[in-house]
């Protein structure tokens, strides 16, 4: 057909929005991954006919519902969101449906520790130590005063080590930032707390010849005698010792006991015991308490250490006892606690026992070696503990030990096991 000269009518069917046209109908966000502590995001949708609602699968929660279900406005509420990949679903009023996946990644594991809380200024640089699928390869920083290996300086350090003869006696917080990773995917920091304390003070030492042996089957103990005089009724206790376990198929081999007689019985005030290879007992004033001891103790030497500064402890909380091998912390946790420890604990009415736990039963008698047994009316400090530790050795063919009486505090009782 032809209107004018030379004019053709066009194809109407082909004319936008006459059917013949393909409209697609899309969503999609500002980024298809994001961290927890981005802004929640908001999504654009283009080709829609109508309002349409927003759905995804179970973890993740829009803005305006708190679920994941029939959101009109798709904003993502990322602080109640679990980490994970979701497919988000729009559907408009025409039935037309558009996905988008949406990625809420976890922050970096920026978990770090050092092997103690506090070293003394003269023990080896520590260097920070990581648990299984952390990233590794961040920066620490700290306070004023602390100096870091490899930077010089309190900032910008890669490895974590501490120079300690150049840090100021003090406690800092060690911060571990993630951000400078290549690893990095969400950065994240985490903290420490360290304590540079003053080098350990060297003790005197004496000639270690001997130790007593016991053979976990007979009646083999000492008798340490009354302590109603010794202790009485006190809030500051600590122990001291060296052991050599010989009884690893033996459970609860019994080191030191205060009790009202050999049998034991109630009113047991203080017992120190094996349970396992790696697991040290103590009970004190009817709570007990385990140690967790590593490497395994058995048949060989260990220095162990007891403290309590009168604060009361129950339940979960161990402020108050300490347990130190081989000069370290140990790890503490409760177990089968059926009481509280008081401030202050009676030792009146008590005989000290070497080399059973509780009573004379057959599995409770010491397997193994007993030597250098302290008894202190004082809390012993990590650096005394260290100290002790340090000055037994071999000099000159000689087996040394520490001289405990130089202690600050000298103990009030000191069982040297035949020498």
């Amino acid at each position: 057909m032809i209107i004018g000269i030379g004019n053709t009518i066009p194809e109407i069917v082909n004319l936008p929005g006459q059917g013949g046209e393909v409209i697609l109908l899309t969503i999609s966000y500002p980024s298809s991954a994001f961290c927890p502590s981005a802004s929640d995001p908001t999504p654009t949708v283009s080709g829609n006919v109508g309002a349409g609602t927003f759905s995804a699968g179970s973890g993740l929660q829009f803005l305006d519902t708190g679920s994941n279900t029939g959101s009109s406005t798709g904003v993502v509420d990322i602080s109640n969101t679990v980490t994970g990949t979701y497919t988000i679903t729009y559907t408009d009023t025409n039935s037309a449906v558009a996905t988008t996946p949406l990625t809420l990644n976890a922050l970096d594991n920026a978990s770090f520790s050092y092997s103690a809380s506090s070293f003394p200024q003269d023990a080896s640089n520590p260097s920070p130590v990581f648990p299984s699928g952390a990233i590794t390869d961040g920066t620490f920083s700290a306070g004023s005063g602390l100096i870091f290996v490899d930077s010089g300086s309190n900032t910008a350090s890669s490895t974590g080590e501490i120079n300690l003869s150049a840090s100021t006696i003090a406690s800092y917080t060690i911060t571990y930032d993630t951000t400078s990773s290549p690893s990095t995917v969400c950065p994240n920091t985490s903290t420490f707390t360290v304590a540079v304390t003053a080098a350990v003070p060297a003790l005197a030492q004496i000639n270690n010849v001997y130790s007593m042996q016991f053979d976990g089957i007979n009646e083999q103990y000492i008798d340490l005698g009354d302590f109603t005089s010794v202790l009485g009724e006190t809030s500051k206790f600590s122990t001291s010792l060296w052991c050599n376990w010989l009884g690893a198929g033996i459970s609860r081999n019994g080191m030191l006991n205060f009790a009202p007689s050999p049998q034991g019985g109630t009113g047991t005030t203080f017992d120190m015991r094996f349970e396992t290879s790696t697991n040290i007992k103590i009970t004190i004033d009817n709570t007990a308490f385990r140690f967790f001891a590593s490497p395994s103790p058995s048949n060989s030497w260990m220095h162990i250490v007891f403290t309590y500064d009168g604060s009361l402890v129950s339940g979960s909380t161990f402020d108050g006892v300490k347990l130190y091998i081989n000069g370290a912390e140990a790890t503490t946790s409760a177990s089968g606690s059926t009481g509280t420890i008081n401030p202050t604990i009676n030792f009146a009415s008590m005989f000290g026992f070497v080399g059973y736990a509780q009573n004379l039963s057959e599995n409770r008698k010491w397997d193994g070696g007993v030597d250098e047994v302290g008894i202190f009316k004082s809390v012993l400090s990590s650096p005394e503990v260290l100290s002790i530790y340090n000055a037994t050795e071999v000099v000159g063919g000689v087996n040394k030990t520490a001289d405990l009486n130089k202690l600050t505090t000298p103990p009030v009782k000191w069982y040297r096991m035949g020498d």
